[in-house]
């Protein structure tokens, strides 16, 4: 049985991981627009952070809110997912021509 938490506790995760989410997907865009200010490993470390964080909110909020949450998560996944797809395809620039 898992210890309660709080819903201020929920609350505030709530809040952090929508901020969260909005920073990595701004990341994400960046990168993929080939800014060089954004690394690859920086939205991967980001996103284990993010992921680790949606998982507990989801283990212990209810209704709606876990819902939204399962759904933004779902998203996330995706976008990352893409994005790791359109990494994969590019030519590796570091190779001597």
């Amino acid at each position: 049985h898992m210890e309660k938490v709080s819903q201020h506790v929920l609350d505030i995760l709530s809040a952090g991981i929508a901020e969260y989410t909005q920073n990595i997907t701004l990341m994400i865009m960046a990168y993929e627009d080939g800014l060089d200010m954004v690394e690859i490993e920086e939205i991967q470390s980001v996103y284990e952070k993010l992921e680790t964080t949606m998982l507990f909110y989801q283990s212990h909020a209810t209704g709606p809110d876990r819902l939204l949450s399962q759904e933004l998560y779902i998203r996330l996944q995706e976008t990352m997912r893409r994005m790791m797809g359109k990494e994969a395809q590019k030519p590796d620039e570091r190779v001597s021509r």
